[in-house]
């Protein structure tokens, strides 16, 4: 299914997910390995469907306990036509809730 503008997006490759992650952890882009990226749908909890939609299987370190570790975790990726290929998180920053994005066209943007 595509949006009203006709656009279906080719899935995020390899490097753009590399990169996304690299920009999100603050870490460089050879310490990601990625194993696979399924496309597919992603249906929220209060039943909205985002049809395009990315999950990446990737190995990269992960600081526990003052240790670097590699481990595998699962990256969950979006698409639309202003952001591109995005991943985000909400986060709160000096008692303001934020939303911190990582965007194939925008980079990092920060929403307040």
């Amino acid at each position: 299914m595509s949006f009203a503008s006709g656009v279906t997006p080719a899935p995020p490759s390899v490097e753009l997910v590399q990169k996304l992650i690299a920009l999100e952890k603050e870490i460089r882009v050879e310490t990601i390995s990625v194993g696979m990226i399924l496309e597919g749908e992603i249906r929220g909890e209060d039943k909205f469907t985002c049809r395009h939609a990315a999950r990446a299987v990737v190995i990269f370190p992960v600081n526990e306990k003052g240790r670097l570790r590699r481990k595998v975790q699962e990256k969950v990726f979006l698409w639309s036509e202003r952001w591109g290929w995005f991943t985000y998180f909400e986060a709160e920053v000096r008692d303001t809730k934020i939303i911190q994005i990582f965007s194939e066209i925008e980079g990092a943007v920060q929403v307040r």
